[in-house]
């Protein structure tokens, strides 16, 4: 099966726009569900449901993350630099 750069182009921001949409979804669950449970916490007085809370929120958090890393991850490479952003998509889940 041969592909040209065109194929490849469309596979890939195929790809991006799945990951955005994905991470978006989390983004919204973990921050609803993050809501309820720093709601429920503070009613009946538990802390282990409001730092469940905060696991929420820094799972939402790791979301945004991947959202900032697959954009630079997918950037077109510039002259002089071409492996730069492509190597972003290595440091950015450290």
């Amino acid at each position: 099966m041969k592909h040209d750069n065109f194929d490849i182009l469309i596979a890939a921001e195929a790809r991006v726009k799945v990951i955005v949409r994905t991470s978006v979804i989390g983004i919204l669950i973990n921050v609803i569900l993050s809501v309820f449970k720093l709601y429920l916490g503070f009613f009946v007085n538990s802390i282990a449901l409001i730092l469940d809370a905060v696991n929420n929120l820094s799972d939402a958090l790791s979301s945004v993350v991947t959202i900032i890393g697959e954009k630079l991850a997918s950037r077109a490479p510039e002259k002089n630099i071409q492996w730069a952003m492509v190597g972003s998509s290595i440091f950015i889940p450290l």
